[in-house]
């Protein structure tokens, strides 16, 4: 035996020499000689760092690109969020270039001709292949390539299977907009979603469509979770470990599976019993290619379970994410192009007939025929292609553009950034223009598009995404115009597919509801019949017509076209063009105004230019605007006019400089309702709650009454800032101004009566309210959360669902740290699911509120996927994820987020800075919490109490209680908190005067005690031994301040007494509690009677304990050790035979020298 242990020795020591050869070799060796051997053939590209390659590069420049804001609705350059490495890397390196995806070369790949060489192969040299040769073959029996009879069934069927959801999705539309007037904001993106999900869903498993549709919600969840680990280097290997997420993939898998199965199971069953066919669906195609043939190919193979599995994955997301999201991005084209939707809704009535006729849908034939259509969906597949990149790898050494290439190399073509290469499309390859793939040049332009991938591994489904998509939107254009709302925030993101990260609400009009457009172009005809198209006035009211009617497009060109232009025209565009969203546009156009001079801007030029610079932010222009407007004062051109004042206030303040806004509020001559509301809305904007308040009293001391908007603002600022008296005069106000039953207005209310701590008023007002919306339901769960009321929060969240109400972003964010504090992790987990299926899992608020409920659950890794999930990370979610460190007390990792998070250009706030001082709370971290406080006192955020509160925590642990009271002088705020600190830590130091003195002026300074403070406050006098002068607290909490105590509260009184001897006090005290005392007031009493050596109340004492405790080894051992004290060895026996037939042992103690 003694033999074989050397044997093992020596194949442990060549076992890990070879490994540690192989991770040198893969590591460090591989990617010098690759780098090399590509820089020798000119291919150069960022240095390669250790393990990591250029990942953590990416993520920094993306984690950048987030910090940057929206675009505009007129711009369509989404590359610096999506892609912005190829963006840097490009211009440096060239269209070919080397970086690493960890360990693994990758070469970017970023000119056409070389990526369709490599997309065309048909050698297998650039594997992966989307199908094997047997599911090609079956899909061209199947939807896509059949010939003859069988593609005329098959293309059929698919059309009226999307027709029919269509229309479904159509009338509820209909409904909708019917209901509000004729006009409508919808959220379409997630509507997209779920309409092509079912038409996948029908398509692929025919009558189990609903089981198939429970396959695919996993699926969609396994998508997110693979989004995840895309930009994350993976240990060789690790797949297989079972780590949370892998569980979790498994599950996903296994769930996905098992469904699929047993639908096919069916439907072989079915077969059977039936003896006809496998039905016209997908999966019954694929069965049908899979039986064995009874003549025709010998040696057909047939399908595996697993094959066919797979292929209805891949259908999926070949279908669904691509078809889902070009319909989005086509919609946000129509309505950004108004001029082109006028075109293909002329288009589809021609084609395919009115909208008068709801049972008529297009057929296929119908569709084929919509060739404007067709160019404006290559161009949107163009400019927001739904896959932004391709991957490929070399299977074998291969050469690419002339450059040899070793196997193993990674090869991705950034389909978006090569969709704009103005060497390939021309110098408007950043322009939306459909036309580039009319006749004249769309060989060339289709040979260039990628969207779909080309050659043979081009995806066999694009020929269902455009139909699916021409079928969608030519129901839609028949029954409605659409525009983007006001709402929208242009934010393209990629979650592996193209998507707007803040959905695409869009304002829907019904067509039959537009017949005052139809006059007007009544009108615009009988002006050019009778001759007056040269007439400036008669145009330019052409032009407001149009404009005001939405139709920008037709306004444009009629624009265009005047030789001269007057003042009422300008304006009329430059509105239109700030109603659309199209803001960039309307600035341009008006320093075209300003520099043609023919036409001075005057009055009704200014409010909407003004209003396009807040909504850019861009208040350098907006000052620009402001001087021109100053200047015309100053020259008498123009007086000062109340519009241009609220315009630039408004402004001045929603873009944080609340002092120009005064300034220009102050000057104001004549101040309106509108002019107040502007004021008082910047503050909001600006988060100053009490100058709210203060603008609103002197609004009314002017004489100013309130409508439904001035009320809504100034009751939401009275909650944010906690004056409830003021709230409650302004209840009263807006009832006597007959507003209280504005939607707005009540919801208003019953937040801030939930932020005051009223929240039965506030239950009271939301079941007096009729017509309750979802910000309704959110408020009031927020309200109870907030509240300590998780309970009845929860049971509220489950009344709004079975009510129908879809939950928001809000309301998820709401009730998730009620599902924390209760510890309900599997329903918090159930929240995530419904987050992810609804599209709600990329919401700031969610995903901040996910991380907070993960990390409070020591889930600390899951909380760590979700923040690197999410693409574009804001300060509010750097935050959550700081302060989940912070409570799993992993305080490295604490300060590397704080660091990364200032890398990526946000600055640390209030928040930041309170979530992380608690990692400080030891003298070990009190060099960083010193730092912590220079910053602090460097960026001027001390003047915030929750910060002053976390700085006093700090010193006052590790013991600095001179600085603690520095700081405390120099606060001009000060609470609750604030006094419950300084006193238990100075109390706990025994400084009792001290710490008795801080509540002393506590009640000087107006500030109520709290739970708390009691409790700090007979620990004090425990310690100190101030028995009566702790009696006088407990009575003073319960007569003054009408404070029920708790356990906590009980457990000081009896340690006061217990402590100095009076035990008959302290037995006395807990017989006369009101309810029955806990285990840990029992405890101290029963420790004190060992000191005091009072056996009589020990026995009585210890009996309790033992009754309500009977595993506690700690309890046995002290009534053991009282009873040895006492000489009465028989109970001491009798104690320890006790707790070896319970099988207790007594854990132990730990040193730390």
């Amino acid at each position: 035996m003694s033999c074989a242990w050397p044997l093992v020795a020596a194949a442990v020591a060549v076992l890990a020499a070879t490994l540690l050869f192989n991770a040198v070799a893969r590591l460090v060796w591989r990617p010098r000689a690759v780098a090399a051997a590509l820089l020798r053939q000119g291919v150069r590209g960022p240095g390669y760092k250790l393990f990591v390659g250029n990942l953590r590069e990416i993520k920094r420049l993306r984690a950048a690109a987030a910090g940057g804001g929206a675009l505009d609705v007129s711009s369509h350059d989404f590359i610096p969020f999506v892609q912005p490495h190829f963006r840097r890397w490009i211009p440096l390196y060239g269209r070919v270039f080397l970086y690493w995806f960890g360990s693994t070369p990758d070469i970017c790949v970023a000119d056409v001709e070389i990526a369709k060489q490599v997309l065309s192969d048909r050698t297998g040299l650039f594997p992966k292949n989307l199908t094997s040769p047997v599911l090609l073959k079956l899909i061209g029996n199947g939807l896509v390539l059949a010939n003859g009879d069988d593609w005329q069934r098959h293309k059929k069927m698919m059309t009226a299977t999307m027709a029919g959801c269509a229309r479904s999705m159509v009338s509820r539309w209909e409904e909708k907009v019917a209901s509000h007037g004729g006009q409508a904001v919808i959220e379409v993106s997630s509507q997209f979603e779920e309409i092509t999900a079912d038409v996948i869903a029908h398509t692929a498993f025919g009558s189990s469509f609903a089981e198939g549709k429970q396959a695919f919600v996993a699926l969609r969840e396994l998508q997110f979770i693979t989004f995840s680990t895309l930009l994350s280097v993976q240990i060789p290997g690790s797949r297989y470990f079972p780590t949370k997420r892998n569980l979790r993939v498994w599950s996903l898998d296994k769930t996905v599976r098992s469904t699929l199965t047993k639908i096919i199971n069916n439907r072989l069953a079915g077969k059977e019993k039936s003896g006809s066919g496998y039905s016209d669906d997908l999966l019954g195609l694929m069965l049908e290619a899979s039986a064995p043939p009874e003549m025709g190919e010998k040696g057909h193979p047939m399908l595996s379970m697993d094959e066919i599995i797979d292929e209805c994955k891949t259908f999926f997301f070949a279908g669904q994410e691509t078809t889902s999201h070009l319909l989005t991005w086509t919609m946000f084209l129509l309505g950004t192009h108004p001029e082109w939707q006028e075109k293909l809704r002329e288009e589809v009535a021609r084609e395919c007939g009115g909208g008068d006729d709801n049972e008529k849908l297009p057929t296929y034939d119908m569709l084929g025929r919509l060739k404007l259509l067709n160019l404006f969906l290559l161009e949107t597949l163009r400019l927001y292609t739904p896959v932004p990149m391709i991957r490929r790898r070399t299977r074998s050494p291969a050469e690419i553009g002339g450059v040899a290439v070793p196997a193993g190399t990674m090869l991705t073509f950034p389909i978006a950034t090569m969709h704009r290469d103005e060497a390939v499309w021309g110098p408007d390859a950043g322009e939306f223009d459909p036309t580039r793939f009319a006749a004249g040049g769309k060989a060339a332009a289709m040979s260039m598009l990628l969207s779909f991938s080309v050659g043979p591994r081009a995806c066999v489904g694009q020929g269902f995404a455009m139909a699916e998509a021409k079928a969608v939107v030519a129901l839609i254009l028949r029954r409605f115009r659409v525009s983007i709302s006001p709402e929208y925030v242009h934010w393209p993101t990629d979650v592996i597919t193209l998507r707007p990260k803040f959905g695409l609400p869009m304002v829907v009009t019904s067509v039959n509801s537009c017949a005052a457009f139809e006059d007007a172009r009544r009108l615009h005809a009988a002006v050019l019949v009778g001759g007056h198209g040269h007439g400036t006035v008669l145009v330019a009211q052409l032009v407001r017509a149009y404009a005001k009617l939405g139709e920008l497009g037709h306004a444009l060109r009629v624009f265009d076209g005047m030789p001269r232009r007057n003042s009422f025209a300008w304006n009329a565009v430059i509105k239109g063009l700030v109603d659309v969203g199209r803001l960039s546009d309307a600035l341009e156009m008006f320093w075209e105004m300003v520099h043609d001079g023919s036409v001075a801007a005057d009055g009704f030029t200014y409010p909407p230019v003004i209003k396009a610079c807040a909504a850019l932010g861009d208040v350098e222009q907006g000052r620009k605007v402001w001087e021109i407007v100053e200047a015309d004062i100053a020259r008498g051109d123009a007086r000062p006019n109340v519009f241009v004042q609220c315009a630039l206030v408004n402004m001045f303040a929603k873009c944080g400089c609340l002092d120009e806004a005064r300034r220009v509020f102050e000057s104001m001559e004549v101040r309106d309702l509108v002019a107040w509301t502007a004021m008082i809305g910047g503050s909001v904007h600006a988060g100053d709650w009490i100058e709210v308040v203060d603008l609103f009293n002197q609004m009314r001391s002017e004489g100013f009454g309130v409508d439904s908007v001035i009320a809504a603002t100034v009751i939401s600022a009275c909650g944010r800032a906690g004056e409830l008296q003021v709230g409650i005069a302004l209840h009263g106000c807006a009832m006597k101004s007959g507003v209280s039953s504005d939607i707005c207005v009540s919801n208003a209310l019953v937040d801030m009566y939930c932020k005051c701590g009223y929240v039965e008023m506030a239950d009271c007002l939301f079941r007096y309210t009729k017509s309750k919306d979802v910000v309704s339901w959110s408020s009031l769960i927020a309200g109870y959360s907030q509240n300590g009321m998780h309970n009845v929060s929860i049971s509220l969240f489950c009344e709004m669902i079975s009510s129908g109400i879809k939950p928001n972003s809000s309301t998820l964010a709401s009730i998730l740290p009620c599902l924390s504090d209760l510890k309900l992790i599997r329903n918090g987990k159930e929240i995530h699911c419904f987050s992810i299926r609804h599209g709600l899992e990329i919401s700031e608020f969610v995903v901040s509120a996910l991380i907070d409920l993960y990390s409070r659950q020591g889930l600390i890794r899951v909380a760590e996927t979700i923040f690197w999930v999410m693409p574009d990370k804001d300060l509010a979610i750097w935050n959550s994820m700081i302060a989940g460190y912070a409570v799993n007390g992993h305080p490295d990792s604490a300060f590397c987020a704080l660091r990364a998070l200032q890398k990526v250009g946000l600055r640390p706030d209030h928040v930041t800075v309170v979530s992380i001082l608690p990692v400080c709370n030891q003298h070990s971290m009190v060099i960083q919490g010193k730092e912590l406080h220079a910053y602090i006192v460097k960026h001027h955020i001390g003047s915030v109490c929750s910060v002053n509160n976390a700085l006093i925590d700090m010193y006052c642990n590790c013991g600095f209680l001179e600085v603690a009271k520095d700081i405390f002088r120099l606060m001009t705020e000060r609470n609750t908190v604030t006094y419950n600190i300084l006193i238990s830590s100075f109390g706990k130091h025994s400084h009792e005067d001290q710490a008795l003195s801080f509540f002393d002026l506590m009640k000087r300074d107006g500030i109520a005690p709290d739970k708390v403070t009691f409790v700090a406050l007979l620990s004090c006098c425990s310690h100190a031994g101030l028995i009566d002068k702790g009696l006088h607290f407990y009575r003073s909490m319960l007569q003054d301040y009408n404070i029920s105590p708790e356990k906590e509260h009980y457990s000081c009184i009896v340690d006061l007494y217990s402590r100095y001897g009076k035990l008959d006090e302290a037995c006395c005290f807990i017989t006369n509690m009101v309810e029955e005392p806990e285990i840990d007031v029992l405890g101290g009493l029963l420790g004190a009677c060992r000191v005091h050596n009072r056996m009589d109340i020990a026995e009585m004492v210890g009996k309790r304990i033992l009754e309500q405790n009977p595993n506690d080894p700690g309890y046995h051992i002290l009534l053991s050790n009282i009873y040895a004290d006492a000489g009465m060895w028989s109970d001491v026996i009798r104690m320890r035979n006790m707790m070896q037939e319970k099988s207790l042992k007594k854990e132990k103690g730990n040193s730390l020298t």
